[in-house]
């Protein structure tokens, strides 16, 4: 299992565009992949889901990979954070 812990420096917190970004990256690979935030987790696969948290400028969002691919998805995922978010 891999976790991945990056502060929100988007001024806009976690969005549409962005967690689009992540979603997308998420479903390239096998491995399950949750996000959590704001006391809340989910399936990071889910269209949806990542919005539901409402994670805001200057919180954590902590995304855990766990499978097969889980240290190839960490990396995609979080490069794509470091820029993006």
């Amino acid at each position: 299992m891999r976790v991945i812990t990056h502060t929100v420096k988007d001024p806009e917190g976690v969005h549409a565009l962005t967690a689009g970004g992540l979603i997308k990256i998420a479903n390239e690979y096998s491995c399950t992949v949750t996000a959590q935030g704001r006391g809340g987790s989910v399936d990071l696969k889910n269209p949806f889901a990542v919005m539901t948290l409402g994670i805001k400028c200057g919180e954590v969002i902590t995304i855990t990979c766990d499978g097969d691919d889980e240290a190839e998805a960490e990396a995609a995922l979080q490069r794509y954070m470091q820029v993006n978010l």
